[in-house]
C-alpha cells in the first residue's frame, strides 16, 4: 500500500485464548500466529517414483550396486510417503511401508566391483531444494576385516575386536556417527549449506548381523533414524540450491568397504519457497489465525480504463492456505482455506495527449497512469470440495480404488466494499 496508508492496530482475539507470541503484528510481517514468514523445510514435493523414462511426471529413480531386497523396491521410499488424495489417480494400492536394501557389488575375491549410489531425477524442470528428509539405516557387518580400511583409531578398533571375541556390549558406546560414509550430492557435487564447510551427509547408524529363527536365516538391521537434510538457515527460500539431479553416494568414492548396507524406507523432498512452515511453537492450539500480504504491480492496458487482478479464471481460488502434517499419508491434521478475491481498479492515464496512440497498438513510453483502488469484491463461486467413491468410475470399473474430488457445496453470495484511496504506483 501507499507510504501514507497505516494499518490500523491489530491484537489478538482474546476470547480466553493464549497466543504466541503475544505480541502484535506490524509492518511487513507475515504471520504463523503473529510470526514473519519463514522457510525451513519447504513445501512437500508429493510425487511417485518410476525406472521408466517415459514417465515424465514422475521422479526418475536409477541406482549402482546390488539390490538384496524385492524387484523394483528401490521406488518404495516414494511410494511409502506419497499421499493419494492429491491425486488419486496415481493410487495403486497400499504402500509396502518396508525398506530396500542397497549394498556395493563385489567381484569373485570380495573387492567392490562397483560402488552403490541411488540417483533421483526430478521431472521436467528445476527447482529450489529446501529438504530432503531420509528414514533410512547405514551399518557394516563387525567381522568384515575390509572396515579396518576406514577405522583407524586404536580405541574404535579396539571395542570391535572385544564384540568379536564376545562381548555384546563392546559397540552400544561406538561412535558411529562419526563415520559420515554417504553424501548427498546436487548436480553430482557435494553441497554445503550457507557456504559452509560441512556438506550435507549420512553417517553410519549401526552393525547388521545374521540370526536364525525356526530354521530360518535373515539379516538384522539397526533401527532406522531420520535425517533432515536442510540446504540453508535463510529464511528466504529463493537462497537456497536450484536441483535437477540430487543423489546419495558414498562420500570417498574409494572407500573399500565389503560389507556395508543401506538401508532406505522413506524420502520426502520439499521444495523452497517463499512461504511459512508453521513454528512448533504454535502448536498445539486451539485457534489459527494468518494473514497474507499481496505483492503484485498492475499494468495499465490499451484501450480500457478498467483493470481487474488477478487474471485467469474466475473460479479459482486467489488466496490460498494449506496447512498438514507431511508424515502422515491420509488422515493428517491440519485443514486447507480457499479464498476467492478480485480487485478491481481504475486505470487513468496522466499524459491523455500521448496516449491516443495507445488505440492505434503503438508502444507510449511518455504514458504514466494512475490507479484507484475501486473495491474489493467475492468471486464468481466459492465451493467446498471433499474427496469421496465416485459412483460412475464405481460402475465401470466395479474394483476400482479411485476416489475423486467431488463438488458438495457452492456459494454465491457476493460481497464488496471500496476503499477511495488515489495510487500513482501499486504495490500490494
Amino acid at each position: 500500500m501507499p507510504d501514507s496508508h497505516i494499518n490500523p492496530p491489530f491484537s489478538p482475539p482474546k476470547a480466553g485464548k493464549k497466543w504466541f507470541p503475544a505480541t502484535n503484528a506490524n509492518g511487513d510481517d507475515i504471520g504463523t500466529g503473529y510470526s514473519i514468514a519463514r522457510c525451513v523445510r519447504g513445501q512437500f514435493y508429493n510425487v511417485q517414483a518410476t525406472k521408466s523414462i517415459l514417465e515424465t511426471d514422475k521422479i526418475l529413480i536409477r541406482k549402482t550396486g546390488i539390490i538384496l531386497t524385492d524387484t523394483d523396491s528401490e521406488l518404495w521410499p516414494f511410494f511409502n510417503t506419497y499421499r493419494p488424495l492429491t491425486n488419486p489417480t496415481l493410487y495403486i494400492g497400499l504402500p509396502p511401508m518396508k525398506s530396500f536394501v542397497l549394498t556395493n557389488e563385489l567381484d569373485e575375491d570380495f573387492s567392490i566391483r562397483t560402488s552403490l549410489s541411488y540417483s533421483m531425477k526430478m521431472p521436467n524442470f528445476t527447482f529450489k531444494l529446501g529438504c530432503l528428509t531420509i528414514e533410512y539405516s547405514l551399518s557394516f557387518d563387525p567381522y568384515d576385516d575390509s572396515i579396518f580400511s576406514f577405522i583407524t583409531n586404536e580405541e574404535h578398533v579396539a571395542k570391535i575386536v572385544a564384540y568379536r571375541k564376545g562381548d555384546a556390549t563392546a559397540l552400544n558406546d561406538f561412535p558411529f556417527d562419526e563415520y559420515k560414509l554417504i553424501s548427498l550430492l546436487l548436480e553430482g557435487k557435494q553441497f554445503s549449506p550457507d557456504n559452509g564447510t560441512d556438506p550435507l551427509t549420512l553417517s553410519l547408524t549401526g552393525i547388521h548381523k545374521e540370526v536364525s529363527k525356526n530354521g530360518l536365516s535373515s539379516t538384522s538391521y539397526p533401527q532406522v533414524v531420520k535425517k533432515n537434510l536442510l540446504t540453508g538457515t535463510s529464511l528466504t527460500g529463493l537462497a537456497r540450491p536450484s536441483v535437477d539431479n540430487l543423489k546419495f553416494a558414498l562420500t570417498d568414492e574409494s572407500l573399500n568397504c565389503s560389507s556395508l548396507r543401506f538401508r532406505v524406507r522413506k524420502i520426502w523432498i520439499f521444495r523452497a519457497f517463499n512461504e511459512t512452515n508453521l513454528n512448533p511453537q504454535n502448536l498445539p492450539c486451539s485457534i489459527l489465525g494468518y494473514a497474507v500480504t499481496l505483492r503484485k504491480v498492475i499494468e495499465p492496458e490499451k484501450n480500457t480504463y478498467f483493470v481487474t487482478f488477478p487474471k485467469g479464471d474466475n473460479y479459482r481460488p486467489t488466496v490460498n492456505l494449506k496447512l498438514f502434517d507431511p508424515e502422515y499419508r491420509t488422515n493428517s491434521p491440519g485443514f486447507a482455506h480457499g479464498v476467492n478475491l478480485r480487485f478491481y481498479f481504475a486505470s487513468v492515464p496522466i499524459t491523455g495527449a500521448f496516449d491516443i496512440f495507445g488505440g492505434l497498438g503503438l508502444e507510449t513510453p511518455f504514458s504514466a497512469y494512475q490507479f484507484t483502488l475501486l473495491g474489493i469484491q467475492a468471486g464468481k463461486r466459492q465451493a467446498r470440495y471433499v474427496f469421496f467413491e465416485d459412483a460412475k468410475l464405481k460402475k465401470d470399473n466395479p474394483a476400482s480404488q479411485y476416489w475423486k474430488l467431488n463438488k458438495v457445496a457452492t456459494l454465491s453470495k457476493k460481497e464488496s466494499f471500496s476503499l477511495k484511496q488515489l495510487i500513482k504506483n501499486l504495490d500490494l
